[in-house]
């Protein structure tokens, strides 16, 4: 018999055991979307708004498919930035449905490609965007309006973090078209409220619909001329 040959009881006596490393799996995040969720209802239930309470509900859904389904997290937002439900519906106003979506949106980003090593970000556009960031900071203290000079770049990295988002999401042209077809359905209602105003009088018409980001006239025809290329594309 020869004495080299070993059992499988020894081999798997010398081999090392391989230990799994701790993972978070879609059933976690679900976990953990279910307790925030709780959450959130209770407060919206002390507060006793039904409107509150109804957006609160559906925050609390649009959360939890979010986390497992970036996707819809991200068409979401965008329907959300454009339509402003909370311009139009009472009750609304002080519940950031749109800031609730997207951090939503960003924090099931960062749980799914972060651990994997898969966050795309190096990308010739993202150093472009960087840097223009940082020049906006580092010119705030020369400003001759500072809280506006404030206001504004941080509003310039809110982009930068969408741009973050929007390139570790769509990353299929199945994804982009789903993403553009969204955007000229909200950029088509806002147009309709638009002529709507301009047939009811209104000399500068600007929008009912979405009114608290697009106002103004002149925000409305920037973003109407911004999203023609997007149209014929």
């Amino acid at each position: 018999m020869n004495h080299e040959t070993q059992t499988p009881t020894a081999e798997l006596r010398e081999r090392p055991v391989a230990r799994s490393s701790p993972t978070i799996s879609s059933s976690h995040i679900g976990y953990l979307a279910l307790i925030g969720a709780s959450v959130v209802l209770g407060a919206a239930a002390i507060l006793g708004n039904t409107t509150v309470l109804l957006a609160a509900v559906l925050a609390a859904i649009a959360g939890v498919v979010t986390l497992v389904y970036p996707m819809v997290g991200l068409l979401a937002f965008i329907a959300l930035n454009f339509i402003r439900p909370s311009d139009w519906i009472a009750g609304l106003a002080t519940l950031p449905l749109a800031k609730l979506v997207g951090g939503g949106t960003l924090l099931a980003v960062l749980v799914r490609y972060l651990p994997n090593r898969d966050f795309r970000y190096n990308y010739t556009q993202t150093w472009l965007l960087a840097g223009f960031a940082a020049t906006l900071f580092i010119s705030i203290p020369f400003s001759f309006w500072l809280g506006r000079s404030v206001e504004l770049s941080t509003d310039f990295l809110k982009i930068v973090i969408y741009y973050l988002i929007f390139v570790n999401i769509v990353r299929s042209p199945k994804a982009l078209r789903m993403a553009m077809i969204v955007t000229m359905l909200c950029v088509g209602v806002l147009a309709y409220s638009v002529i709507k105003g301009y047939l009811g009088g209104a000399f500068r018409a600007a929008a009912d619909i979405g009114a608290g980001l697009f106002g103004d006239a002149n925000d409305v025809a920037q973003v109407f001329v911004t999203i023609l290329p997007l149209a014929v594309f």
